[in-house]
């Protein structure tokens, strides 16, 4: 666990003073977005019967999700939008999400559609009755009073796929704490997005303690420039998507006392994504190459993780004889150490000889050269496609020279 920072709410505290009230009572609540359930798995590498599991899995997250909340006895659960993927969620899985919200009674959950669940006619949020602790934003801004808690929450759904309009609550309540939950993108500059573009200089102007976004799958944290310095947080997906979203997924919890607003962040995901690089040049024998899987830095807990190794830089001739049946062999072999979910990208090129192509005369040292001063002034992902392109054209050149 994380404690991301303690945020003192001065302006809060002057309004309790004023008040004369040193009671209020505290608020907690556990801030997560962009589960997509039941969304297909893109860049797949495995079997179906993997991407079944996988499935599961995300499924055992908002499980785990349910029983955080219950564990920290948090007054709400948000969900700020992209929960349940339309057009793919499941009635099963819908079942399923309603029996685990039915664990949590006492807790109000708030979720705000986002761009992959608009609260639309044929939405999920519409056709079916949802527990009575569980409230579902349209797509018009609302105002829900807490006065229990001093508390003012301002809320929004997506209406449709797209929302390329920006718009803002008013916020006219003279009650001390003020949230703002949505599903948008997040703007520094005056830029236009279809996903509710969110202006850093208007949200500014609210003056709110803490907005809870949803959208962007990497956890991140703003502060505003106002007087009660706002929190906006984007808590990340709680479970990996796909490769683009390694290591440790989490969920957003906070606190807001007569000290401030307080936020952790709390590893949750059931499995996760983990990708290594493995430079193969020096490897003349599958035993080789065992070895440098082995001893190469692997992450993550070897049952729950899915790990992708790419093989690059030059295999041997040999290894390129019995490389149709060198993979399968390695993945068995890491299995037996106990990495259930392996996969493999060969990304290598056959091994050449290229400071003696270099030198010679002719197209080949030619090409060589143009292509090594290309690679050299690309970035580092497309040198690597340029490096690949390199070595198999000099092989068919070869190749080619040899029939002549």
């Amino acid at each position: 666990m994380q404690e991301l920072r303690t945020y003192y709410g001065s302006y809060f505290l002057q309004c309790m003073i004023m008040k004369g009230d040193n009671r209020v009572k505290p608020i907690t609540w556990i801030h997560t977005a962009d589960l997509h359930l039941d969304m297909p798995i893109q860049g797949w590498k495995g079997s179906k019967e993997e991407i079944w599991k996988r499935q599961e899995e995300h499924r055992e997250t908002f499980s785990r999700i349910i029983s955080l909340v219950k564990e920290k006895k948090a007054t709400f659960l948000w969900i700020t939008g992209d929960f349940l993927e339309h057009g793919f969620v499941t009635h099963s899985t819908l079942e399923f999400v309603q029996a685990e919200l039915k664990r949590i009674p006492d807790t109000h959950v708030w979720i705000t559609p986002g761009n992959h669940d608009p609260y639309r006619q044929d939405s999920s949020y519409q056709l079916l009755r949802w527990p009575d602790h569980v409230y579902i934003f349209r797509g018009e801004w609302e105002e829900h009073v807490f006065k229990e808690w001093d508390l003012v929450i301002y809320g929004k759904g997506f209406r449709d796929f797209i929302e390329p309009t920006s718009s803002l609550p008013e916020v006219k309540s003279t009650i001390p704490r003020k949230i703002m939950l949505t599903h948008g993108t997040y703007l520094t500059h005056h830029e236009d997005s279809p996903y509710f573009p969110l202006h850093v200089k208007e949200l500014t102007r609210l003056n709110l303690d803490y907005i809870a976004l949803g959208h962007i799958h990497k956890p991140s944290t703003y502060t505003l420039p106002n007087e009660r310095k706002t929190i906006v947080r984007y808590p990340g997906s709680p479970e990996g998507l796909n490769w683009k979203e390694q290591g440790v997924r989490t969920v957003t919890w906070g606190k807001i006392d007569e000290q401030g607003l307080q936020l952790e962040e709390i590893p949750i995901q059931t499995g996760r994504y983990e990708e290594n690089f493995m430079d193969i040049s020096d490897c003349k024998m599958k035993e080789d190459l065992l070895q440098k899987v082995l001893s190469f830095s692997l992450t993550g807990e070897k049952t729950s993780c899915y790990l992708l190794i790419h093989l690059t830089g030059q295999m041997c001739e040999e290894l390129q004889q019995e490389q149709e049946f060198i993979l399968p062999w390695l993945k068995g072999q890491l299995k037996r150490e106990g990495w259930v979910h392996v996969y493999f990208e060969n990304e290598t090129v056959p091994e050449l000889d290229l400071d003696y192509y270099r030198h010679h005369t002719g197209l080949i040292g030619a090409f060589i050269k143009r292509m090594e001063t290309k690679i050299e002034q690309a970035d580092s992902i497309l040198q690597g496609y340029l490096r690949r392109a390199m070595f198999k054209t000099v092989e068919l050149l070869l190749r080619e020279k040899v029939k002549e």
